[in-house]
């Protein structure tokens, strides 16, 4: 019996392009946990240094209200395209990143993005910096909770 009958034998041929492979071949694609932090904070500090640079130039009158749109605009797709490569290598479709506009579930999206190994859609396995990541994420979050709390009560 050959390699090509059997459709559970190892597979004896070479990726050529290891760039497009496919999850079968053990290759989710995408950008890691600290390219996804390293790219949104690049790229937040890059808008933060526009709207900056904006409002010196224009001096906070129409001319930056006219300005700031675009900028936003093109900050939220840069952010889009940094979370939907994060979501194809956690193993979850790109479509996830539309998610990051919708209120509470860009919690559930960023969450993930920031936790999550590589193919974690497949293993839902989280390893120990995942742990330790979740953990903070979800404490400085309840940390958030609670003081809106005691914000609104005195």
């Amino acid at each position: 019996m050959s390699d090509d009958a059997n459709p559970y034998a190892t597979p004896s041929v070479a990726i050529e392009n290891p760039k497009k492979a496919t999850y079968s071949n053990g290759y989710y694609g995408g950008i890691g946990r600290l390219a996804y932090f390293g790219y949104t904070f690049l790229a937040a500090l890059i808008y933060q240094v526009a709207i900056f640079g904006l409002v010196g130039l224009t001096g906070g009158g129409e001319g930056a209200v006219l300005l700031f749109l675009p900028l936003l605009l093109i900050y939220l797709g840069a952010l889009m395209f940094i979370v939907a490569q994060r979501m194809i290598n956690c193993g979850y479709s790109p479509w996830w990143c539309i998610g990051i506009i919708v209120p509470l579930v860009n919690i559930l999206v960023g969450a993930r993005a920031l936790c999550c190994p590589e193919g974690y859609a497949d293993h839902k396995k989280l390893d120990t910096p995942g742990k330790v990541l979740i953990g903070l994420f979800l404490g400085l979050f309840a940390l958030v909770v609670l003081f809106a709390v005691l914000a609104s009560v005195g």
